[in-house]
């Protein structure tokens, strides 16, 4: 049995094409809200467990504990490059895809 879906699965891996054309754009376009959505739910859980976390007034801790809390209060800048980057992406696949590029025949 164990050898079928195995089989199965590397059949159905062959056989796959990409996506190209209209449900590719609308893939991107898709994939650019669910990550801003996860974006928009992430952060407040981040910041949530960063106030709920005890502060360490002395010792080696403390200095530890202040540096994870400016990282990660910096890279919260980081994360909306991450927007940027799929939104170019999207963006060059769809111009690509008007000017009669990858995924038109």
């Amino acid at each position: 049995m164990l050898k079928e879906l195995w089989n199965k699965a590397v059949e159905t891996a062959t056989t796959m094409r990409p996506k190209s054309g209209d449900s590719a754009v609308i893939d991107g376009i898709m994939m650019w809200i669910a990550v801003a959505i996860m974006l928009v739910v992430f952060l407040p859980v981040i910041n949530s467990v960063l106030t709920a976390t005890p502060l360490i007034t002395s010792g080696p801790l403390n200095t530890t504990q202040q540096s994870i809390t400016s990282m990660v209060g910096n890279s919260y800048g980081l994360l909306i490059v991450v927007l940027i980057i799929l939104a170019a992406v999207i963006l060059l696949g769809v111009i690509a895809y008007l000017r009669g590029g990858y995924g038109r025949q």
